[in-house]
C-alpha cells in the first residue's frame, strides 16, 4: 500500500491474506475477501477457532464475496456482517472446454471421477457403488486420482474392482471428457466444482452428491443428484443413466450447456466483480 497510493481495491484470493490485508488497507481503500474453501467442514479445533477469531472479529470493513452460499451463511454464523456477505460463484473458462463430439458408443468410459482427495472426492464411495448390486454390469469407470488412489481403493474393497481404472492427471482435459459418458461428482464437500461445470459445459450429464455446496447445480435437467455417501443410491443412478431410455437427450444437453457458456464464463464473473468494486 506504501508503494502504491493509488490503490482502490484489495482483493484476497486465500485466506492467509485476509486479516493482514485487511488491518493494513489504508481508509478508502475497499477490502475483499474471497472465500474459496469449504469451512464448514472444517471442524478441527485449531480452524473453528482461526475461523472464529477472522470471520467474528478480525472482519473489520472487508465484504466477504464466497463461492458457496453453505459457507457464506457459516461465516455469518461465526459473526460476520450479513449485509457485507455476498454469494459469487466463480466462472469457468468456457474457451478451454470442448463440446465432446465422439459418439456416446464410441467412448472408451462410461463414468469419469477427479479423484485426487480421496475422501473429500468420495473416491471410496465410488469403489463400493462399483461394487453394489445395483450398479450396472460390464461398466467402465475412470477415476483420476492421486499416487495413493489405487491402493486406497484396494485396501477399501479387498481389491480394485475390474470396473474401475485409475488415471493419471492430463494437460488437456478434454481428453478426458471427451471420452466419457456420464461424470461422476459425488463429493462430501466441495467450495464451488468448477469441474462439475466443466461437464456440463462438454456436453455431459453427472450424477452429483446433494450437499448444499452443489445445490446451485439442481437448475440443470442434465444433473441428477444423489444422496452424499450412499453407495447403492449412487449405484442406481449410474445404471439409470447407463441405460438409453435414461441418457438425457442432445436437447437437454445442448440447453445446459448452452447455460453455463452464456451464464457461467470467466467473463460474466469478472463484470459481476467489478459490480462489487464499485468501479
Amino acid at each position: 500500500f506504501k508503494e502504491n497510493a493509488d490503490i482502490k481495491a484489495a482483493h484476497c484470493h486465500f485466506e492467509l491474506y485476509d486479516v493482514p490485508t485487511a488491518f493494513a488497507a489504508p481508509k478508502g481503500v475497499r477490502v475483499f475477501w474471497h472465500l474459496h474453501d469449504a469451512i464448514k467442514s472444517y471442524t478441527d479445533m485449531k480452524n473453528r477457532i482461526i475461523h472464529k477469531v477472522q470471520y467474528g472479529i478480525a472482519h473489520k470493513k472487508a465484504t466477504l464475496l464466497s463461492v458457496s452460499e453453505t459457507n457464506m451463511e457459516y461465516a455469518v454464523k461465526l459473526g460476520f456482517p450479513a449485509a457485507r456477505a455476498f454469494f459469487v460463484p466463480n466462472g469457468i473458462d468456457t474457451g478451454r472446454i470442448k463440446h465432446v463430439e465422439k459418439d456416446r458408443a464410441d467412448r472408451k468410459y462410461d463414468f469419469l471421477m477427479f479423484g485426487w482427495e480421496y475422501e473429500i472426492k468420495a473416491v471410496d464411495i465410488c469403489a463400493r457403488a462399483a461394487q453394489s448390486r445395483f450398479a450396472p454390469k460390464n461398466m467402465k469407470i475412470a477415476i483420476v486420482g492421486a499416487s495413493d488412489t489405487e491402493d486406497r481403493i484396494a485396501a477399501d474393497c479387498g481389491g480394485v474392482p475390474p470396473s474401475i481404472s485409475v488415471l493419471s492427471p492430463v494437460e488437456d482435459i478434454n481428453s478426458l471428457y471427451g471420452e466419457s459418458r456420464v461424470f461422476l461428482h459425488i463429493s462430501r464437500s466441495e467450495g464451488y466444482s468448477y469441474a462439475l461445470m466443466e461437464a456440463v459445459c462438454a456436453g455431459l450429464p453427472v450424477i452429483c452428491s446433494d450437499i448444499p455446496e452443489n445445490s446451485f447445480a439442481k437448475r440443470f435437467s442434465t444433473v441428477r443428484m444423489v444422496e452424499c455417501c450412499d453407495a447403492d443410491a449412487a449405484a442406481r443412478a449410474m445404471s439409470e443413466l447407463g441405460a438409453e431410455s435414461g441418457y438425457p437427450t442432445k436437447d437437454e444437453l445442448q440447453c445446459a450447456e448452452t447455460e453455463v457458456r452464456r451464464n457461467c464464463s470467466i467473463e460474466k464473473w469478472a463484470d459481476c466483480i467489478l459490480e462489487y468494486y464499485g468501479f
